[in-house]
């Protein structure tokens, strides 16, 4: 078990129930502090936490196309890292729509390794720009 001042927090956003339960397990299971919302209308502004915070948003194609969302996702990366699980559909789309350096796109089915450690990447790139 990790020290809680080490404990990455993840906010997981998604509207399918199914996949935000799994995924919380997943994270849960890595001592990863999860806090789950069905739409990032209801993220209030995430606070940084000690060991990093980041957001994961299980998108939906529909959810993908709307501009309402894709602004959403913007103004988010301005304030924590974020990571986008989208279908291989929507990958072109998306990466096109969303571009920053704080926005990292992961494509359905993900390893839980893969997940894992994109996360780590995205909170420690994240704080090494703070840094800078």
């Amino acid at each position: 078990m990790l020290n809680p001042s080490e404990l990455i927090h993840v906010n997981l956003i998604g509207s399918d129930d199914y996949e935000r339960a799994v995924l919380g397990l997943v994270l849960g299971a890595r001592d990863y502090r999860v806090r789950s919302f069905c739409s990032l209308d209801e993220l209030a502004l995430p606070r940084h936490e000690p060991g990093g915070t980041c957001a994961l948003l299980a998108l939906s194609r529909r959810e993908v196309e709307s501009e309402a969302m894709l602004q959403g996702i913007r103004q988010l990366s301005l304030h924590l890292p974020v990571l986008l699980l989208i279908d291989q559909t929507s990958h072109a789309q998306l990466a096109a729509a969303v571009v920053s350096d704080h926005v990292s796109l992961l494509v359905r089915p993900v390893q839980k390794d893969v997940l894992l450690r994109s996360i780590q990447h995205a909170i420690r790139s994240w704080l090494e720009s703070e840094i800078a």
